[in-house]
């Protein structure tokens, strides 16, 4: 390995954050570099495996089972009003282990969902847990009201993972998320922002305005980010019951 290979790196990217000048920061950056250079090169230079057939487990496929997708993103779109929300709610509930009124959600494995919230206030969304819990919740459910990009907000969301156990994201809703934009650029920065999380991941979206509500608003940029797209409607029904529908 080349010293100048290393230097070469942490320079430049000393050179993107002023707080690189720190000689903490300084070595930080060397050692990673260092490191990311020699995994690099471990990687090229590793022999060929035997390819056997074998299925995964299916907690690395799904997190819940035939709905969500266990580290690639899924995407959930609707008309403003159709539950969404309460959807993506009973999907954090049923993935912490508890069950949502006999819904068939089966999620493979627990897990510890963190809901990132950039559409509501937090009494919003206590008051719809409440009514699909019936006021008793016994599994818990991060929840943390957001302003700002998602990439903005990276280095707070890593530390609650960190802290907290978190594993699962449920991000509300998606054009905030990334800056109320639809440019490839922000699409890109912002899936590189959740990738970074090394989390399976819920975007609820807005259907396009122009549309029939098969489409997700900004759809060119986002559908090809995701494993799974599901459209929500609500349907005709007893006026005391939710009654939805699901279309991937």
């Amino acid at each position: 390995m080349k010293s100048s290979d290393i230097a070469g790196v942490a320079s430049a990217m000393s050179s993107l954050l002023p707080i690189f000048e720190e000689e903490i920061w300084r070595k930080r950056v060397w050692d990673s570099c260092r490191l990311a250079i020699q995994r690099y090169r471990q990687g090229l230079s590793a022999g060929a495996t035997v390819l056997q057939p074998a299925m995964r487990p299916a907690a690395e496929k799904a997190a819940l089972v035939g709905l969500l997708t266990s580290r690639t993103p899924t995407i959930l779109f609707a008309m403003p009003g159709q539950g969404k929300s309460y959807l993506a709610l009973s999907a954090a509930l049923a993935m912490a282990g508890s069950d949502v009124g006999g819904l068939p959600l089966v999620a493979p494995e627990r897990r510890r969902p963190l809901f990132l919230d950039w559409e509501t206030e937090e009494a919003d969304q206590r008051e719809r847990l409440y009514h699909l819990t019936g006021g008793s919740c016994n599994v818990e459910i991060g929840y943390k009201k957001m302003s700002g990009t998602f990439a903005q907000n990276l280095e707070g969301i890593l530390s609650l993972i960190h802290e907290k156990g978190y594993d699962y994201l449920i991000i509300d809703s998606l054009l905030e998320a990334a800056g109320g934009l639809i440019e490839d650029t922000s699409v890109a920065a912002f899936k590189a922002a959740v990738g970074a999380t090394g989390c399976g991941s819920l975007w609820l979206a807005h259907s396009a305005k122009n549309g029939n509500g098969d489409t997700a608003f900004g759809s060119t940029h986002w559908m090809g980010q995701a494993r799974l797209a599901w459209s929500l409607e609500q349907q005709e029904s007893d006026p005391n019951v939710l009654s939805l529908a699901l279309v991937c």
